[in-house]
């Protein structure tokens, strides 16, 4: 038996999703611009106000609090992608 390999157009006719795997990176990308320019359209005084406590919060603070962030998220994307 001989293995036919395909083209990029029969791989994407096939699996449309897998052959833009930039497609969910950039809407991601363009989701959180969405929710950060919500937040600030919204609530530009509070955002201000948090802004200028960020400036104030230790660096080992903030290092913390990306990694717990981060965490979240990466459990999040697992949940939703698996």
């Amino acid at each position: 038996t001989r293995t036919i390999r395909c083209c990029s157009t029969c791989a994407a006719i096939a699996d449309p999703i897998a052959a833009r795997p930039m497609t969910d990176l950039w809407a991601a990308l363009a989701l959180v611009a969405v929710l950060e320019g919500l937040v600030l359209f919204a609530f530009p005084g509070a955002w201000r106000r948090t802004a200028e406590q960020l400036l104030s919060t230790p660096v080992g603070r903030l290092r913390v609090i990306g990694a717990l962030v981060m965490g979240a998220g990466l459990v999040a994307l697992y949940l939703v992608r698996r």
